[in-house]
């Protein structure tokens, strides 16, 4: 999805995605207790059907340029 035109960089593209909504919220939990509520599991929580959303966008995209 990005060109880089350097010799000496080795560049690998991936897509990480969670398939299964449940586990993708239970990680926002996960996040919270070892962060000591820097990053607030309620944002996160509410946000989650564009967080969703934009999971699907770049899975869209990542498939469009034959990105594993």
């Amino acid at each position: 999805m990005l060109t880089v035109d350097r010799a000496d960089a080795l560049v690998v593209q991936c897509v990480v995605a969670i398939g299964d909504e449940d586990l993708h919220r239970s990680h926002f939990w996960v996040r919270d207790a070892t962060t000591d509520g820097l990053r607030p599991l309620e944002k996160y929580l509410d946000g989650m059907t564009e967080i969703r959303m934009i999971q699907d966008v770049l899975l869209e995209r990542a498939r469009r340029f034959d990105v594993p």
